[in-house]
């Protein structure tokens, strides 16, 4: 297979759609890649094999990076469509956050219809900070439970293998997490997401609360572990099943029942894991495991678990089945909403998610083979995304064939541009890969894409071997130039250029072109940066790179290239040429073979110079020289040489050299004062302070750390605080210590002294001349070994005085520390005394308010009684009085008679 990924033609199966499980085939353990395949039935072999297969899929896009690697995904079915003579019928519907802004609902009917009505459907991601703080009927997520119980899919498929390309990326050792291999068998439409009864209310204390249900039953059970069995015997015959049987009634009917259906698999070996233990496990020795079946909450965290150990959350598909109607497929990242539209966002999940539906929902194997192997060779050149980017060793690839435009020109959306990186070198017909060590940078995940989507070179390329035409002196053009600031010194010369229809494609170059390009009109706002970043790989390929400026061109600036070979020129020129610099704006680079360059001003480093003694300037920002072997140089359009891989790290638009000149030197004031005043400068550690006749902070810094030598900032005189004098001695003469110019002159000369001939015989003058400087330099080194000596020691001190603060303040934090625990635990056991009284003084109250009933009721019986009493007294005193008034009558008769 070629580098650039062309896939070869062939013919998949017919129209089925096999639902699990068809003879699943699994992840072989020798490959570490997810190659999820389905040998399917004899009947399902049959179909013709020249008839054009139709398709409909749902694309459920969502919220946040959701249509950005929906899209993607796509894009690529599209085009393996294209080469398997399958034709792809795509129907958008809305779903979650962006169902909710347009309908109003998370899962309008229209889009669960619409999912049912198709052969499969294709989900991105779904959520967001937006709809967070709605309520739960008006929450993204209820969408996504609503449409897999709506499908019925119940069965969820979560690969988690770590690839030998990304093993670096992964968050563990690489002794632990190389070879893992871990497929996730997670229940979906049962358990605590769906169980009832759930909702809120209020407990005995007047306290809000909310409340879910976890509840399985046995055929939900049943059907959940036939999957995992099946899937284990595929594999390794390995199945862990994780509960938490020691807890939770729904979990120790889970075990019982997988316990049950593992009878009807003795070929596979069944251990059980509580889900704490498993969470630790895969954290600790993941390669134990090979298949994992858990309930839904439980396969939720694992699986994410899991998908962390192979270096990202961005690379896992995942795949929905349910017994009858299409599958759900998604990766199982989140919509990740503060990425969203950056171009950040890593597609591969979603790439093989759709690797998954060709698979596990139309049985079209070649078709997913097609794109398993792009993917896998885009990882196996090194292609990264910033989530499973890591730091080492990568090696950028040329591709300097011509190919077909990516899907996004053809699409009409804006194109990307593209760094490929490779791990070896290879050469095929239309492909050049050429190994370079280049410091680690992350692709983007378009830039993969672009990759993934070239399965073909363009016709151009297939049918070009042979230059059409020659170059002659007639098909030149010429251009002005100019550099370097006009007030000061400006460069102007003169650019020999070929003409654009001499090299009217990259496969038709020029007769007797250079290694010397030169790139039109870039433009402005694109710093020196900004172009090597550009320039991509091809910067290492780059002796000289010189930035002019057309006086026929406003707002634009061009380059002028030196190659080191003349494939690495005419790989640049193929490369880039008509490419655009931003996906956004409509500028293309225009690339031109240079003839010759005629400079007709002075100018500094502009052309390689004759080979002479002198010293090679250096690059101002690292100092080291501006050799073109050890790297290429840049020459601003101020006339300022850098190492390229210097000036690539200037994120600023402007010259480091001439911003710097341009910048005001700061006021220098003293350290502890702040006075601008009487100022010295510490000759040593470079601390700056005032002197005796203001606070004395440069004396006192002397007497802290002894370093003699201070140098005042308005006399540029150095002082020396132990001699008590400004250092004069380092230029004494050794003979009558008298201070001297240091030239060849005699000491006795100006005196009168015509016996003395020193001055006559040059030989001598020159040996005391470097006699003294000799000596200079010697009592200037000791004099500086002493200096440092003495600051180590000073700074070592104060580390020792440093770490002693620290660990007096850790002793007194610790005794604290004590201190507040002893004060917590008798306050909390006051708080326990209180507690214990308090419930004492509850029981007492509670017996006393029942005795104060009981009493209550004995009053109101009392009182009642004594009604009555009073009631039958009064009765019995009115019968008595009518008794005596009858008798009190019949005496007064009886006496009337008498």
């Amino acid at each position: 297979m070629a580098a650039h990924l062309q896939l070869s033609g062939g013919v998949g199966s017919g129209h089925l759609k096999p639902q699990f499980p068809l003879n699943t085939r699994f992840p072989d353990l020798s490959s570490h890649r997810p190659r999820f395949t389905v040998r399917l039935s004899p009947p399902a072999v049959v179909a013709a094999a020249s008839a054009r297969r139709r398709y409909t899929i749902t694309l459920l896009p969502g919220d946040g990076i959701g249509p950005e690697v929906v899209s993607v995904a796509k894009n690529v079915l599209d085009l393996v469509g294209s080469l398997e003579d399958i034709d792809f019928g795509f129907k958008e519907m809305p779903v979650g956050g962006a169902a909710l802004d347009a309908t109003g609902v998370p899962l309008p009917e229209e889009t669960l219809a619409a999912a049912k009505q198709s052969d499969a459907v294709l989900l991105g991601a779904i959520g967001g900070y937006k709809w967070d703080k709605n309520e739960k009927q008006f929450k993204p997520e209820t969408g996504l439970l609503q449409l897999r119980a709506g499908l019925g899919v119940f069965a969820n498929l979560r690969p988690a293998t770590v690839l030998p390309q990304l093993v670096d990326a992964s968050t563990l050792k690489k002794e632990i997490a190389e070879g893992v291999d871990v497929m996730v068998v997670r229940e979906l439409t049962g358990g605590i997401y769906f169980g009832k009864p759930r909702g809120f209310g209020t407990n005995e204390h007047g306290d809000k609360t909310g409340f879910n249900t976890e509840v399985y039953s046995s055929s939900e059970v049943d059907r959940i572990a036939r999957v995992a069995f099946e899937i284990a015997r595929k594999r390794r015959g390995k199945l862990c099943s994780v509960d938490k049987a020691n807890v939770l009634e729904a979990s120790m009917l889970w075990r019982e029942r997988v316990i049950q259906i593992a009878s009807e698999y003795p070929d596979i070996e069944l251990s059980h894991m509580y889900v704490d233990n498993a969470a630790m496990q895969l954290l600790r020795d993941p390669k134990q495991f090979d298949t994992i079946v858990t309930n839904n909450i439980f396969g939720d965290i694992l699986s994410d678990e899991a998908s962390m150990i192979t270096g990202s959350i961005g690379m896992l598909p995942s795949a929905s089945l349910g017994a009858t109607g299409p599958g759900l497929f998604e990766p199982i990242h989140g919509s990740a909403p503060d990425i969203a539209g950056q171009d950040k966002a890593n597609p591969l999940a979603t790439v093989l998610s759709a690797v998954m539906l060709l698979r596990y929902g139309l049985g079209e194997e070649k078709a997913a083979d097609r794109i398993e192997r792009a993917v896998f060779e885009t990882l196996d050149k090194g292609f990264r995304s910033g989530d499973i980017y890591s730091t080492g060793k990568v090696y950028a690839a040329f591709i300097l064939g011509r190919f077909e435009t990516g899907w996004m020109q053809r699409d009409g959306r804006p194109s990307f541009e593209v760094h490929r990186f490779a791990s070896a070198s290879l050469r095929t017909p239309d492909v050049v890969i050429r190994e370079e060590k280049l410091h680690p940078k992350p692709s983007t995940p378009a830039r993969i894409i672009d990759y993934l989507c070239k399965f073909r070179p363009s016709p151009s390329a297939m049918n070009s071997g042979h230059n059409t035409g020659e170059a002659s002196a007639a098909t030149t053009k010429t251009l002005a130039f100019s550099s370097g600031n006009p007030r000061i010194e400006e460069t102007r010369g003169v650019m020999h250029l070929f003409r654009d229809d001499v090299a009217s494609s990259s496969s038709h170059l020029p007769v007797g072109r250079k290694p010397l390009v030169c790139v039109l009109g870039v433009p402005n706002h694109m710093t020196y940066a900004d172009f090597c970043q550009f320039c991509g790989a091809f910067v290492q390929h780059m002796l000289e790179m010189r930035i002019v400026r057309n006086d026929e061109m406003e707002d634009k600036y061009s380059a002028l290239i030196t190659f080191d070979s003349q494939d690495s020129s005419d790989g640049f020129y193929k490369h880039f040429k008509g490419q655009r610099f931003s996906s956004f704006e409509p500028e293309t680079c225009n690339v031109l073979f240079l003839i010759d360059v005629q400079y007709t001003g002075s100018i500094e480093h502009g052309q390689a110079s004759p080979v002479t003694s002198s010293e090679q300037p250096t690059c101002p920002v690292c100092l080291e020289r501006l050799d073109q072997e050890a790297g290429g140089t840049l020459t601003t359009i101020c006339n300022h040489s850098f190492h390229c891989s210097c000036i690539s790290k200037w994120t600023d638009s402007s010259c480091p050299v001439c911003r710097y000149c341009q910048q005001q030197p700061e006021k220098s004031t003293c350290f502890v004062c702040q006075t601008s005043e009487d100022l010295w400068m510490c000759v040593i550690c470079g601390f700056v302070g005032c002197g005796r006749y203001k606070e004395g902070h440069a004396t006192m810094h002397w007497q802290e750390t002894q370093h003699c030598y201070s140098l005042g900032l308005e006399t540029q005189r150095v002082w020396d605080y132990v001699g008590d004098n400004y250092v004069h001695r380092l230029i004494q003469s050794k003979t009558d210590g008298k201070l001297v110019e240091l030239n060849s002159r005699c000491s006795h000369a100006g005196k009168g002294d015509s016996s003395c001939d020193c001055s006559e015989d040059p030989g001598i003058s020159e040996a005391m001349l470097n006699s003294k400087v000799e000596a200079i330099v010697n009592e200037y080194n000791e004099l500086l070994s002493t200096q440092l000596e003495n600051q180590r020691l000073y700074y070592e001190s104060l580390l020792q005085e440093e770490k002693k603060e620290i660990e007096k303040e850790i002793a007194a934090a610790v005794a604290q520390a004590a201190s507040t625990n002893a004060k917590l635990l008798k306050i909390n056991a006051k708080i326990d005394k209180c507690l214990d009284e308090k419930k004492f003084l509850d029981d007492v109250n509670e017996n006393l308010l029942e005795n104060r009933d009981i009493w209550n009721a004995k009053l109101t019986e009392i009182e009642e009684r004594e009604k009555n009493a009073l009631r039958q007294k009064d009765d019995k005193i009115c019968d008595l009085e009518e008794q005596l008034r009858v008798l009190m009558l019949c005496l007064e008769t009886g006496n009337s008679l008498e």
